[in-house]
């Protein structure tokens, strides 16, 4: 078995005999249905968020548009009133939500942007008020 049978995805080497590492791969493919995974499909590493399918199609223009004019230097203000200005690589949304205009696009640091999204999934995570019950009595405190 040469290494050219390990980095080719066929289950035969180059000369024609079925690798034994080919048919390990096959088993294992058969036995964890990784053959019947289709397109859509997410492995457990790939995440749940659709939010990428739900960018522009010209983001990264607009990203760079965004960046370009902030100077590439974060644009969140502090509690003094003036900007972070430490060293922007990413664009977040002012306002939450889908609202992609330049206006509504700010650049921001790795550490703003962190805590920016934080906030906003501790925030998801907490219960509606309609969703909150009352906690029940222990029948046996009665």
């Amino acid at each position: 078995m040469g290494l050219s049978c390990v980095l080719t995805p066929s289950l035969t080497d180059p000369g024609g005999v079925r690798s034994p590492l080919g048919l390990l791969a096959r088993w294992i493919e058969r036995r964890t249905g990784a053959l019947s995974r289709t397109p859509g499909d997410r492995m457990a590493w790939e995440g749940t968020s659709d939010r990428r399918s739900r960018l522009p199609h010209d983001w990264p223009l607009r990203r760079l548009r965004v960046l370009r004019a902030a100077g590439y230097r974060c644009q969140v203000r502090g509690l003094d009133g003036r900007p972070c200005g430490a060293p922007a690589n990413e664009v977040d949304h002012i306002e939450h939500g889908d609202d992609h205009d330049l206006r509504n696009l700010q650049a921001i640091c790795r550490w703003h942007h962190g805590q920016k999204t934080s906030a906003e999934g501790a925030a998801a995570r907490q219960p509606r008020p309609t969703q909150r019950r009352e906690p029940e009595r222990h029948p046996g405190l009665y």
